[in-house]
């Protein structure tokens, strides 16, 4: 059954062949370069992006750097520190961890400029009813980090109701 291709098989044979020289060089070489080509263009954006953003920074790292250079170029330091207040807040977390004492004062010193850092010293002393003393013993552990960890609790007899004990633990008749 060997029979002549007529000319419409050809063209028809030629067609499918262009097709498929298209098809596998769109599927094996255009689509996977493409694909890298975007790849690189979206990395090389993301680089961009982390350049400008890195300039940015040391701009203005120099731009504060100039700042104290020029403040503390002159003969005499700067005095006076930014106003910072958060006395408020601190108060009312002081408050809510000092709320089942019977009594606490504070005593908050002068500010301290003679280092690079500020400093503000706090002194506290507390009152404590001795069954208030198992639940404050944390808060008086933080206050008192320099310290010896108290033993626990629990090893302590009990005290009687009309002796008091201040934050370093000692009894106040």
């Amino acid at each position: 059954m060997r029979r002549q291709l007529t000319t419409r098989e050809w063209m028809l044979l030629a067609l499918l062949g262009v097709i498929l020289l298209i098809s596998g060089y769109m599927l094996l070489f255009y689509m996977p370069q493409t694909a890298e080509r975007d790849r690189c263009l979206g990395e090389t954006e993301s680089c961009r992006m982390e350049i400008e953003a890195a300039q940015l920074r040391l701009e203005e790292n120099r731009r504060m750097e100039r700042e104290l250079e020029a403040l503390f170029s002159s003969e005499t330091p700067p005095l006076s520190i930014a106003d910072y207040d958060n006395l408020q807040p601190v108060m009312f977390e002081l408050n809510s961890i000092l709320a089942s004492t019977e009594d606490y004062s504070l005593s908050f010193s002068t500010v301290d400029t003679s280092q690079a850092i500020v400093r503000r010293s706090i002194s506290i002393s507390v009152s404590i009813v001795y069954p208030a003393v198992v639940s404050m013993s944390p808060v008086i552990a933080a206050f008192a980090p320099e310290q010896k960890a108290p033993s626990p609790l629990s090893s302590i007899s009990p005290l009687p109701p009309a002796r008091r004990m201040n934050a370093s633990g000692r009894i106040n008749r």
